[in-house]
Order: C-alpha cells, then structure tokens, then sequence
C-alpha cells in the first residue's frame, strides 16, 4: 500500500470523530479527536495497520510522511 493510500484512508477514519483536528511538522502528520482513547478498537486496529501510531506528545493520532 503506497503511503499515500495509508494517509488518505487515515484521515477519512479520523473523519468520522467530532472535533478532528489536522496538523502537520516537518514530516510528521497529526490528526484525530482532542483524545486518541476516542477511537474505537476497531478503527485503531485499522489505523494501526495503515502505520499510523499514538502521539505520546500531542495525545494525537500520527503517521510519517
């Protein structure tokens, strides 16, 4: 899966939360609820399959670009 197809379907599964927020730094993207625990077990299994991971940092939903 290129990393491109991982981002979008990121983004579109952190879409469905209320108060989704996006950020980016250098070449680290952040997105996701105001609390990563918001995300059931069954979206985090798929982001975490998609090379997305929890910012200990932010609380916040990440993937390298």
């Amino acid at each position: 899966m290129s990393r491109l197809n991982s981002v979008s379907k990121g983004l579109s599964i952190l879409d469905k939360y209320p108060n989704t927020d996006i950020a980016c730094e250098h070449d680290i993207l952040f997105a996701g609820p105001g609390d990563s625990k918001n995300v059931t077990g069954e979206d985090r299994i798929e982001l975490e399959s998609l090379g997305w991971f929890v910012s200990d940092e932010y609380d916040s939903w990440a993937i390298w670009i």
